[in-house]
């Protein structure tokens, strides 16, 4: 920015009514912004729109892979029970359709900007937010320098080979493309790692394990889509379903229960070694994060949404899509045709932790937690 003559204004305070008092103020004609997924901030530019009627209000698709354009929605018929949208419900019916679109290149770098303004003279509404995150041990630094040298990095050796065959892995940092941290932010947009893939495969050669990139990149895309398609149902308990089609959504809220679960006390280690490198790092793996929500919702008997908040505070690479897309997809709420994923905690540490490392670094051998040695009073049992 600074070599094109802009500047970077950043201020802690709440956006409306600064955007709006920066408008009164300014000779402002346009505002831009990324088009969001998630049911708050599109609640919030509707509301810009009202209020600043003289202003255009312009969108960039800078999230995902394709545009609205590209993607055809008319899949199924809706219904007097079921008007809100023909959305695909399951990814397989997604996929089939966005495999056959072509995917957009990056756009070419910015070259020039307008003159900058001033905005150090306003005085806004501050808001100082809560630190909630105890991170010790960072794995990542921030930014798009970052993001991209990481890119160059991780298709500079044979990993995206091997990918489909590692990406498993709990603890290991070579064992999935780690890209969630930078396109969660947008310092790394999804097409620029699809055209760093295509790359990677133009040179090397594609595969089983190098394809599977763009599975999951296909994958976060499907919950970009759906967490628009179905707005504030990703938040809600029994998800995408009716009371016409009701696929009730099981779960109540134990408090000891859940302060077990987030804290990495409960009676299964595998659980426990999730939650505390969640804790200490801001990072859980994909299969981790299938485990944890798992036991949550099936052996706890917890409230799916309790979990998705959790991840919510915690994760550094939150993304507001994937995170409740997920959490409705393992408590059968969601994109699951299946109803719901019940993981076998004792077959999944055997599988992907069969050494036993992954529970050792984060878990004490002598660990012996019970489930609910309180009742629902906060009273000691026995």
């Amino acid at each position: 920015l600074e070599s094109l003559g802009q500047r970077l204004n950043i201020f802690l305070a709440k956006p409306l009514s600064s955007i709006e008092a920066i408008c009164a103020h300014l000779p402002i004609t346009h505002i831009y912004r990324s088009t969001p997924v998630a049911f708050n901030e599109c609640r919030d530019w509707l509301h810009l729109r009202a209020s600043l009627p003289d202003v255009r209000h312009i969108e960039a698709e800078t999230r995902c892979l394709f545009e609205a354009s590209d993607i055809d929605f008319s899949f199924g018929e809706s219904t007097a029970e079921e008007p809100v949208t023909a959305f695909p419900s399951t990814f397989s019916q997604f996929r089939r359709k966005a495999e056959k679109i072509s995917i957009r290149r990056p756009v070419a770098d910015i070259t020039t900007l307008p003159e900058p303004v001033s905005l150090t003279a306003f005085s806004f509404e501050l808001f100082v937010p809560e630190k909630t995150l105890n991170n010790k041990s960072p794995l990542v630094r921030g930014g798009e320098a970052a993001a991209l040298a990481h890119l160059r990095q991780y298709f500079a050796g044979e990993a995206p080979n091997h990918y489909k065959q590692t990406r498993n892995a709990f603890d290991d940092w070579d064992s999935s493309s780690k890209w969630s941290f930078w396109l969660a932010n947008g310092s790394l947009s999804a097409r620029q790692t699809a055209q760093a893939l295509e790359d990677y495969q133009a040179k090397h050669g594609e595969n089983d394990d190098n394809a599977w990139l763009l599975f999951e990149l296909l994958w976060r895309e499907y919950f970009q889509w759906y967490a628009r398609a179905f707005n504030k149902r990703l938040f809600l308990l029994n998800g995408l379903f009716t009371e016409a089609n009701a696929r009730k959504a099981r779960g109540s809220f134990y408090a000891q229960r859940y302060r077990q679960w987030c804290m990495g006390t409960t009676p299964y280690p595998i659980v426990n070694a999730c939650m505390r490198q969640l804790n200490e790092t801001g990072y859980m793996s994909n299969r981790g994060r299938q485990i944890a929500a798992s036991a949550l919702i099936n052996e706890l008997g917890l409230d799916w949404r309790c979990g998705a908040a959790y991840f919510e505070q915690q994760l550094i690479d939150y993304d507001p899509a994937s995170n409740w897309g997920n959490w409705q997809y393992i408590a059968g709420v969601g994109a699951d045709p299946r109803g719901g994923r019940h993981f076998n905690l004792e077959k999944q540490a055997q599988m992907h932790d069969a050494d036993g490392a992954f529970r050792a670094r984060w878990t004490d051998s002598d660990d012996n937690y019970s489930l609910d040695y309180v009742d629902a009073a906060d009273w000691p049992i026995g």
